[in-house]
């Protein structure tokens, strides 16, 4: 696992949201401050004062590494559409692929209550697995799936 790059400063997320929001009056309310470093993010807590009103509210920015342009707008459409179905998620309300101020991909979404998952599995060795266990996994169902059409059974 590749650790996120240097903890982005305040200014450039500052000047990210203001450019988002078309909005040079928005400000802190309460400037970011790092929860914990995701499986692969930076992800930083705050509050806005002037912004528009459902940006008033705890958030939460999410910036991945430099290389990383595709996963926000990714990430944002399943968040969102969890959400929009009725799930205990957090709304996505604003993500960049890096092309703003900090040069790295951000979302920028609601600060839901509770403590972030990797904090509740701790350091498990098994953790670190997980994401080979599970594309294996999906690897070995696809193929199972390829082989029941090519055969006409069916393997669910």
């Amino acid at each position: 696992m590749t650790q996120p790059a240097e903890r982005a400063a305040p200014e450039l997320l500052l000047r990210f949201i203001r450019d988002a929001v078309g909005d040079g009056a928005v400000e802190f309310a309460e400037a970011p401050a790092a929860i914990s470093r995701g499986f692969d993010t930076e992800i930083q807590m705050l509050r806005l004062s002037g912004a528009p009103p459902e940006l008033d509210a705890p958030l939460v920015a999410r910036i991945f590494r430099e290389g990383e342009a595709g996963r926000p707008a990714f990430e944002t459409a399943v968040q969102n559409a969890v959400v929009d179905q009725g799930y205990p998620a957090p709304r996505v309300f604003l993500h960049d692929a890096g092309e703003n101020p900090t040069g790295r991909p951000i979302m920028l979404m609601q600060r839901m209550p509770g403590v972030p998952l990797l904090d509740l599995l701790g350091p498990s060795p098994v953790l670190w697995r997980l994401p080979g266990l599970v594309a294996r996994a999906a690897a070995g169902h696809c193929m199972r799936s390829i082989l029941s059409r090519c055969s006409g059974r069916s393997t669910s």
